[in-house]
C-alpha cells in the first residue's frame, strides 16, 4: 500500500477524521433514540412483552402512540443514518475536499438531529420534519452518485474532449466500440485474474485491489437501491393519502390510515434493513480472505442483483411463490459463506 493509499484510511486524513467524528456522533445519537423508547414504555406502562409488563406492573399494548412514534423515528434512523454509516465511508475514496466533505457530514448529522427533535421531543407541524428528512436524504444521495462516478470513472467523456475535432468525426462509428472494448477489457482483465485479489494484507484497503473497488461500487448500489424504497414508500402514501402520523395526513389531507401497498413496501424496506447491513459487514470481513477477485465479483454483485429482484417481485410486479423466497435465499446463502469464510479464516490464522 503506498502512501496515498495509506493516508486515505489512517486518522491523519482529515476527510476520515471527520467521517469518524460524526459517525461516532448518530451511534450516540441512535442509542438515545433506544433510551427514549423505554423512557416512553415506563412512563406510560405500555410494553411490547409479556414477561416486561409483569415485571414493571404494566400492560401489554402494540399501539400506544407515545411509543410508537419513537419507535417510527427510530426506524427512520436506521433507514437513514445506516445509509451514511455506508456511503461516507465509501466517499472519503474519493478524495474530496475536507472542507466540503465535513460540511456534507455536518449538515447530514444536523439534519438528523432536528428531524428526531421535531417528529419525537418537540412535535412540529410538517413540512419542517420532511424537509429535515429531505436535506439529509439529498446529502446521502450526492455522496452515493458522487462515489459511483468516482470509481466508475468518466474518464471516456475526458477521451472526448480531448480528442481533435475531425478525429471525432472522422471516428464517429468506432469511437463507441472502441470505448465498450477498452472499458470491457478492463474489467475482463481485473475479474479473470484467478489469483488473491490483493498482495499483503496491508494491501487489502487499496483502490488497486479490484475486490474492494467492486465492495465500494456495490454499496453505492446497494444505498442507492435502498433510498429507492423510502421514496417508494413515499410515493404510495401520496397516492393512497395513506399516513400515520396526524400532523402528515393534516398537511397532505389525507387520513391516518393502514395501507395494504403502503405496508407491502414498508415490509420490503424492513427485509433490506435485515439484510443488506449484514451483508455489508459480511463482505468487508470477506475482504481481508483476500478472494480471487472473480469471486468477489461474482459475490458482491450477485448480492446486489439479488437484492434488487427481490424488491421488484415484492413491491412492483408481485409474483406468486416461491420467486421471492428463492431470491431471498440466494442472497441468505451468499452472505453466509462469506461470514462463515471469514471467521474460519482469522480462527485458522489465530492458532496457525
Amino acid at each position: 500500500m503506498d502512501v496515498h493509499q495509506l493516508r486515505m484510511l489512517v486518522t491523519e486524513n482529515p476527510v476520515f477524521r471527520s467521517y469518524m467524528f460524526y459517525t461516532a456522533i448518530l451511534t450516540l445519537k441512535m442509542m438515545f433514540m433506544s433510551l427514549l423508547t423505554i423512557r416512553q414504555r415506563v412512563m406510560h406502562n405500555s410494553f411490547v412483552s409479556e414477561e416486561d409488563a409483569m415485571y414493571l406492573k404494566g400492560m401489554v399494548s402494540r399501539t400506544n402512540e407515545h411509543v410508537e412514534r419513537v419507535r417510527r423515528g427510530h426506524r427512520n434512523d436506521m433507514e437513514n443514518i445506516y445509509l451514511f454509516f455506508v456511503i461516507g465511508f465509501a466517499y472519503t475514496w474519493t478524495d474530496p475536499s475536507p472542507f466540503f466533505a465535513n460540511l456534507l457530514f455536518f449538515i447530514f448529522t444536523v439534519s438528523r438531529l432536528i428531524h428526531t427533535c421535531v417528529y419525537t421531543v418537540v412535535i412540529m407541524p410538517q413540512p419542517i420534519r420532511g424537509r429535515a428528512w429531505l436535506v439529509g436524504f439529498l446529502v446521502t444521495g450526492y455522496m452515493a452518485i458522487r462515489t459511483l462516478l468516482h470509481f466508475f470513472g468518466i474518464w471516456c467523456f475526458i477521451y472526448i474532449a480531448r480528442k481533435p475535432r475531425k478525429d471525432v468525426r472522422n471516428d464517429k462509428y468506432t469511437f463507441i466500440p472502441a470505448l465498450v472494448k477498452k472499458c470491457g477489457e478492463s474489467v475482463l482483465c481485473k475479474m479473470v485474474n484467478t489469483t488473491s485479489s490483493a498482495g499483503p494484507p496491508d494491501s487489502v484497503l487499496t483502490l488497486n485491489n479490484p475486490a474492494f473497488g467492486v465492495y465500494l461500487i456495490s454499496a453505492c448500489l446497494l444505498v442507492l437501491k435502498m433510498m429507492g424504497m423510502s421514496l417508494l414508500t413515499i410515493y404510495n402514501r401520496f397516492k393512497y393519502k395513506a399516513f400515520i402520523c396526524p400532523e402528515d395526513a393534516k398537511w397532505l389531507q389525507g387520513q391516518v390510515v393502514s395501507n395494504d401497498t403502503v405496508e407491502r413496501v414498508r415490509r420490503a424496506h424492513q427485509n433490506d434493513l435485515e439484510n443488506i447491513p449484514i451483508f455489508l459487514a459480511a463482505a468487508f470481513a470477506y475482504l481481508w480472505t483476500q478472494p480471487p477477485a472473480w469471486l468477489a465479483w461474482v459475490l458482491y454483485l450477485g448480492f446486489t442483483i439479488l437484492r434488487a429482484l427481490h424488491t421488484i417481485v415484492y413491491t412492483l410486479i408481485v409474483l406468486p411463490q416461491p420467486t421471492r423466497a428463492l431470491l431471498w435465499v440466494a442472497g441468505y446463502l451468499l452472505t453466509g459463506y462469506m461470514a462463515v469464510h471469514a471467521a474460519l479464516h482469522v480462527f485458522i490464522y489465530l492458532i496457525m
